[in-house]
């Protein structure tokens, strides 16, 4: 965890996680919001082969203009997940926050390695093939 910013609390929320000595460590995206997309794709599995390009298709292309927070008119997160995907991976990692970029990344990742190949039709392929393509 020490690429992201983290404090220590005394309780736990949906996106915290136990460190060392059992205190528990929240992460806090604030000004940190690649970083803690990138903690939440690697703590969820995601290719590392893929972080850098996800954050590349995420932010020059998918989001364009929108930050986090936005809403979106047809997609769900800075990401653009169909609604539908974005729901099954979001109970399968159970961290459904589309503003939060933790529960983001670790969706991202959750998904990638569900479907075949994250530039096919179930994923991001408007603008996965677009640039240099890993």
């Amino acid at each position: 965890m020490a690429s992201v910013v983290v404090a220590r609390t005394g309780r736990a929320s949906n996106h915290d996680a136990v460190g060392s000595g059992g205190a528990v460590e929240a992460i806090i995206c604030a000004d940190h919001s690649w970083q803690c997309f990138r903690q939440g794709f690697r703590d969820y599995g995601g290719n590392p082969e893929w972080e850098d390009r996800f954050v590349d298709v995420i932010d020059t292309c998918e989001s364009e203009d929108y930050d986090w927070g936005d809403i979106y008119p047809l997609y769900v997160s800075r990401a653009q997940f169909h609604p539908r995907s974005w729901a099954t991976a979001s109970d399968a990692t159970t961290l459904a926050d589309p503003a939060d970029p933790y529960h983001v990344g670790a969706n991202v990742a959750w998904w990638s390695n569900a479907i075949e190949h994250p530039g096919g039709s179930g994923g991001w392929p408007a603008c996965w093939w677009q640039g240099v393509v890993p």
